[in-house]
């Protein structure tokens, strides 16, 4: 399980990458309707990445000895942080009603 602080320090990091993201994309002068597909977009491979780099851990714990590379608590802690960021995701403010489910 991610404690409170951690968990509190994904959110921040999330709303700061958000905020950033924004700026950039803003700063190119594009309307807000074109900002948000973009962003959103950005959001969804980040969330894909997260993915690939849990499966890959999960295939490297399989064919090693268990816990020779990765310790558990290792595992566990991105699994929650993983788990985490898709429940932020989908509450997330940034992004519209009709794409959450």
């Amino acid at each position: 399980m991610v404690s409170e602080a951690g968990a509190q320090v994904l959110i921040n990091l999330r709303e700061k990458t958000l905020r950033n993201l924004a700026q950039h994309i803003s700063s190119s002068g594009r309307s807000v309707s074109e900002r948000m597909g973009q962003i959103i977009l950005l959001i969804s491979n980040f969330q894909s990445h997260s993915n690939l780099m849990k499966q890959t851990i999960k295939l490297i714990r399989s064919v090693t000895q268990p816990n020779a590379i990765f310790p558990r608590s290792y595992t566990d802690t991105l699994d929650s942080a993983y788990e985490r960021i898709q429940k932020l995701s989908l509450q997330s403010d940034y992004m519209p009603a009709s794409l959450k489910s």
